[in-house]
């Protein structure tokens, strides 16, 4: 397990140790990610949103589908399963040594995902659908935004540490990162896979008796032999893939199963939050304004995968013998920069061929060409 870093008390304190820092630092360049302890976010903040989620996306898909808004490219709202595709990562992932690939997956991913838009919003903007009004589904409107709203404001406070942090430990202007932020689409954007339904799919076998065999396996080792049989580890619930934003918040899940990969590419890991804390991975756009590629001690994009493995199954097992849903329920956050704002590397950073590697354009429309290239700009999937 990654350590956590401590975070400054209170919040908006700007006393940072600077062993701290140096922490921070170390795990941003080396891992592409860092882990925070967060104080003021507990398991119950996490537990409220999860269990609003997993009943949600327990709901026949003809429920849900009220829930899509094609018109803004899904950016508030309901992705339906099997449509998000992001191909632009095949041709290395393949190049990648054996060990090191990610498990094999063909076609778009299996999970849905909720967009809710939370912070204050840009009066004018080029980019209208990025801030579309917030969609509250019908059979949940008198708990959902008070929850999604309450969530929302706990994890931008979480945000706005960590780019505080980025900020000290790379050196930067003041506030640099925390002004890009300003009135950016920030997404509470949790993620829901029924794993029975997926493992049925994959093993061409019923639904409620893969939940029987799961449950009835007398030990570990049947659990094991049972997986290995119908080929369930390495089932991909999220294709490998890097984050177009700033940077991604992921508190725990209620299932395993995150991997991460190092910036460099030479090691992969499985990824688990610690209880009180949040991980943050860089996105294509912290990459872009530290020209990441253009140095060794800068801010990369990581790439990251969610499968089924060992621990998934037995967490699965726990819940069915709980009678608890088995849909997982991903706790994460995708933080932006404003639409509107120019997107090219900070000028510290400017060096080499940096004007071609990474041209200068807006966050807005950076986002705009990767939400077309993933697919979330399509018609309705069936």
């Amino acid at each position: 397990m990654i350590e956590p870093i401590n975070t400054p008390r209170p919040l908006d304190s700007d006393t940072i140790r600077r062993d701290d820092l140096v922490r921070f630092r170390q795990q941003a360049t080396e891992l592409g990610l860092v882990v925070l302890r967060i104080p003021g976010i507990d398991q119950g903040d996490y537990a409220l949103v999860r269990t609003l989620m997993e009943s949600y996306y327990g709901q026949e898909l003809s429920h849900l589908r009220p829930d899509i808004r094609v018109a803004d490219h899904r950016q508030v709202g309901l992705t339906e399963p099997h449509l998000e595709h992001d191909p632009r990562h095949k041709e290395l992932a393949t190049s990648l040594p054996e060990h090191l690939r990610p498990f094999p997956h063909k076609g778009p991913n299996p999970f849905m995902r909720f967009f809710w838009r939370y912070g204050s919003r840009p009066v004018d903007t080029d980019f209208p659908e990025r801030h579309a009004d917030p969609v509250i589904p019908k059979r949940f409107r008198n708990v959902w935004a008070t929850i999604m709203n309450d969530w929302g404001e706990k994890i931008s406070r979480a945000g706005i540490i960590c780019a505080r942090m980025t900020e000290k430990a790379f050196e930067l202007e003041n506030r640099a990162i925390q002004n890009i932020m300003h009135q950016g689409p920030h997404l509470v954007a949790p993620t829901g896979c029924d794993l029975i339904t997926l493992l049925a799919e994959r093993s061409q076998v019923g639904g409620g008796t893969i939940g029987m065999m799961i449950k009835t396996t007398k030990d570990d080792a049947a659990l094991q032999t049972l997986a290995w049989r119908h080929n369930w580890i390495g089932l991909v619930l999220s294709d490998w893939h890097t984050d177009f934003n700033l940077f991604t918040g992921h508190g725990p899940s209620n299932f395993p199963g995150l991997l991460g990969w190092t910036p460099a590419l030479d090691k992969a890991f499985p990824v688990r939050v610690p209880p009180g804390c949040f991980l943050f991975q860089f996105g294509e756009g912290m990459e872009y304004l530290s020209a990441g590629k253009l140095g060794e001690d800068r801010i990369r994009r990581g790439y990251h995968q969610v499968v089924v493995t060992m621990d998934t199954l037995r967490t699965l097992k726990q819940r069915l013998l709980l009678g608890l849903p088995p849909i997982r329920v991903s706790s994460t956050a995708f933080f932006h920069g404003n639409s509107d704002q120019r997107l090219a590397p900070l000028p510290q950073f400017r060096t080499g061929d940096w004007e071609r590697r990474y041209p200068p354009t807006t966050f807005g429309a950076y986002g705009a060409e990767v939400i077309k290239q993933i697919g979330l700009g399509a018609s309705v999937a069936s």
